[in-house]
């Protein structure tokens, strides 16, 4: 009785085993629980520039980075848009030794950031050095960058063809990133500003930016989170109809860019992408020309990344500062050229920070 239990028991078994045998594969994946991401932070800031040894440009950005700092003890990353250097232009040993008190004064402060984890843009008055970045896409964990060096998108406008195969190749890379479904913030960073000022009117700068322009409004409804950061104009008057000192322009806000290659025609745009400026840092005048503006008018941004979403501030020596400050009339070095006599628009709109 006991045996033949058993043989009913072992043939169950070997019927169970045939036919698991035939029965499709089913495999189980054990999900964690939903965990958010760990932040990324990003310090950005550009026009370093001071005439002697950098010293007030150095206290400048230390005066910023003590208000940053009460928030954020760590840096992952940095952006700086240009111009370390402001007695000459494209002198090897002037651009080197600003670039060389910048990274000091940050790195009292962010000892972690380095010429690895930092992207340093080439400003009008820089030489392109080994410690500039490359024009063209870099990534990171977290975010991607794409620069735009004076040498490739210069003041004064540069060449119509120069331009245009820049703008070929930022599209390339672009769609690339579009392609493989890159959902991180996009950062491009440029010395140089995309928008019709009246120092487009007297020099010429940004006449040709509307092929950049379109490349970035096309890749924004195709959806890649781009913010467009610039410097270079920090004196009253030439971008003050967005705000001046503090401009932030996000999706959905209006821009006005040159006609290609016009020094008097432009059209307003509807960005697709975020605007703005990373801040300056050596000094902003108010009408005067010279580098005694006070110090509450230089900034520096921070960028939270989490995961897909950004978090943006501005900090000056003072704390918190506007994103945007409020649009007013000037002229490009006590000139007649105006943004009243240009016809430029007034965006007055102010947005708080973060």
């Amino acid at each position: 009785m006991v045996k033949n239990l058993f043989k009913k028991m072992v043939a169950g078994l070997l019927v169970m085993a045939m036919l698991i045998s035939f029965m499709p594969a089913f495999t189980f994946d054990v999900f964690a629980a939903d965990e958010t991401p760990e932040p990324i932070y990003i310090l950005a800031g550009g026009d370093f520039q001071e005439a002697g040894d950098h010293t007030n440009s150095t206290n400048n950005v230390a005066s910023i980075l003590a208000q940053i700092s009460r928030k954020y003890t760590t840096m992952d990353g940095a952006l700086f848009v240009g111009d370390y250097d402001c007695e000459t232009h494209n002198d090897a040993n002037e651009t080197a030794a600003g670039i060389t008190a910048l990274m000091e004064a940050v790195q009292k402060k962010y000892s972690n950031l380095n010429y690895d984890n930092t992207v340093l843009v080439q400003g009008n008055h820089d030489y392109k050095d080994g410690n500039i970045d490359a024009t063209g896409g870099h990534d990171f964990n977290g975010y991607a960058v794409y620069v735009l060096n004076e040498d490739d998108y210069p003041n004064g406008g540069g060449s119509q063809a120069g331009i245009q195969t820049l703008a070929n190749n930022l599209k390339t890379w672009l769609n690339n990133k579009i392609g493989e479904g890159y959902d991180r913030p996009v950062f491009i960073v440029s010395h140089l500003p995309l928008a019709f000022t009246p120092r487009t009117a007297q020099n010429g700068d940004a006449k040709y930016a509307k092929y950049i322009f379109d490349v970035l409004n096309d890749a924004g409804s195709n959806g890649l989170n781009i913010i467009f950061m610039h410097g270079h104009d920090h004196a009253y008057g030439p971008d003050n109809y967005m705000g001046g000192e503090a401009i932030y322009l996000p999706k959905g806000d209006n821009i006005c860019i040159a006609e290609a290659g016009s020094t008097e025609n432009w059209t307003e745009e509807t960005l697709n992408f975020c605007y703005m400026n990373a801040g300056y840092t050596g000094y902003y005048s108010d009408g005067t020309y010279n580098t005694t503006a006070g110090t509450e008018k230089l900034t520096m941004t921070v960028f939270a990344i989490t995961g897909t979403e950004v978090t943006v501030e501005r900090y000056s020596a003072n704390g918190l500062y506007n994103l945007k400050s409020a649009g007013r009339d000037g002229s490009y070095s006590d000139t007649s050229v105006t943004n009243v006599s240009l016809g430029l628009p007034t965006y007055s709109t102010v947005y708080a920070s973060p």
